[in-house]
């Protein structure tokens, strides 16, 4: 391949890459970024390609028939067919991780919370590494289409993580919260039963949330607070960030953005406009926004996939959350498709991918979310 036939692969036409840092998670080190970084890359012209996605992976979600949902395990242990441990009923603490496993009806409530069956943390003894949870609404589904029954998820997740690491549980070790959703078998969920899951164990330790916590302190306000609620910040990486011009929805408890550096292009960060540590500490009236949020942003970036690509509903959401409850953060939640998307990748905490933010924020804002407006209510 010639050089002159404008197809020359790995050289950039006319403006050379451009880098983002992820301000939630770069900080300082003796003047030097350290974290999260985006290259931003310009034309190349036509890329070679030899292989696309598969059908297979990047699927819609299938008719769901009756049988399916009757043979679901979570449903199982809902109706009182198969025994658990359960934690939460809605915002109502109705177990403890040490007692026994009983089989009860618990579809009177919205949403549950029950120990998991195949807890990566061990059992519920003191030698277990923390306890693991599974929280699902009554109502089957698969997907975030509905912000009820997301909503339904998020109570028995604040009340069972709250009462285990603030209130009068069985351990008082218990003071580091982890959270997320795994949707699809390309996120690694094992169940269709749309579920989160939540752990809460002594402490965090991971490289991520060493960054996070790094961020957030290297500011003398809180900077994501100001994220969430105002139009342009300046960070400490001295990035000045137009907020406003990213953000693709929000009501008067979320904002949601397209990441100034995004893990994954497509990929969507929930910023709460209150500031709160973890998900323990929201609100009813929180937690029915980010319900909102929630349905909102999965539509946004299925919705903005180009024509030439199939919608992809699996998703894998963290909730970057405080390292330890007695610790000041601000907390935030990422929603990432389940694998990169028009050759963004990542590899040691640098980021490759052909379009901007801004050009994201087009697309999503050029959708139209008044033929979702039903899924977003909340009865």
């Amino acid at each position: 391949m010639s050089e002159s036939s404008g197809n020359f692969w790995g050289r950039y036409r006319e403006a050379q890459p451009t880098t983002h840092y992820d301000p939630l998670q770069t900080f300082l080190e003796e003047g030097r970024p350290v974290g999260f970084r985006v290259n931003f890359l310009p034309d190349r012209g036509k890329r070679p390609r030899e292989q696309s996605l598969t059908d297979a992976l990047s699927r819609l979600r299938p008719k769901i028939v009756e049988e399916e949902i009757h043979n679901s395990p979570l449903w199982q242990v809902l109706h009182g067919k198969e025994p658990c441990i359960p934690i939460a009923g809605d915002f109502e603490i109705i177990g403890e991780p040490d007692e026994s496993e009983q089989t009860t009806d618990l579809s009177g409530y919205g949403g549950i919370a029950i120990m998991n069956k195949f807890s990566p943390l061990g059992i519920h003894s003191e030698q277990a590494s923390g306890v693991a949870m599974v929280n699902y609404p009554t109502d089957y589904t698969q997907d975030l289409s509905s912000a009820q029954f997301n909503y339904h998820i998020l109570r028995p997740m604040k009340a069972s993580l709250h009462h285990l690491l603030e209130g009068d549980s069985y351990r008082n070790d218990l003071k580091a919260p982890i959270s997320f959703f795994n949707i699809g078998p390309s996120s690694g969920s094992s169940l269709k039963y749309l579920h989160s899951q939540s752990y809460a164990v002594p402490q965090t330790e991971g490289t991520l949330s060493y960054a996070y916590t790094r961020a957030f302190r290297s500011n003398s306000e809180c900077l994501t607070c100001k994220i969430a609620n105002e139009k342009v910040v300046h960070d400490h990486l001295g990035q000045e960030i137009d907020y406003e011009r990213l953000t693709v929805w929000e009501d008067d408890f979320n904002r949601v953005i397209v990441p100034y550096a995004p893990f994954r292009t497509m990929g969507t960060r929930i910023i709460p406009k209150p500031h709160l540590s973890y998900i323990g500490e929201a609100s009813d009236e929180y937690l029915q926004s980010l319900g909102k949020a929630l349905t909102a942003a999965d539509y946004l970036m299925n919705a903005s996939i180009p024509s030439n690509r199939t919608p992809q509903p699996d998703r894998t959401i963290p909730f970057r959350q405080t390292p330890h409850v007695n610790q000041d953060f601000h907390m935030f939640i990422d929603i990432y498709p389940p694998f990169p998307i028009l050759a963004a990748e990542s590899a040691d905490f640098l980021g490759l991918s052909p379009w901007s933010p801004w050009r994201i924020v087009e697309r999503m804002r050029n959708v139209d979310l008044s033929v979702i407006e039903e899924s977003l209510a909340i009865h």
